[in-house]
């Protein structure tokens, strides 16, 4: 991640204040220039079903006979592109 406030590298260990809501990251405090910075909720929302979808793709595809285990698998990866897409398109925001 690159902060929009001071443009420098953001390594997510090396960020200390955060607050969150419902478990989900709300705001966060860059660790060079101090400003609080947020991640778009939208996309937060869809990484987390896309990890869902993932875990109960490859978890209900175990228990499945060969022919219906492909439709899980193919729950599981569309979960995994879902999540990644989530987490590759989402940057952080200036909070005023």
């Amino acid at each position: 991640m690159q902060c929009p406030n001071c443009g420098q590298a953001i390594k997510a260990v090396k960020i200390t204040e955060k607050q969150t809501k419902f478990g989900m990251l709300e705001k966060f405090r860059c660790p060079n220039c101090n400003a609080w910075l947020s991640l778009k909720s939208g996309l937060l929302i869809l990484k987390s079903i896309g990890l869902i979808l993932v875990i109960l793709g490859s978890v209900l595809g175990m228990f499945q006979s060969p022919p219906n285990n492909i439709v899980f698998a193919g729950v599981a990866f569309f979960g995994a592109v879902l999540a990644l897409v989530a987490t590759t398109v989402n940057r952080p925001t200036l909070l005023k």
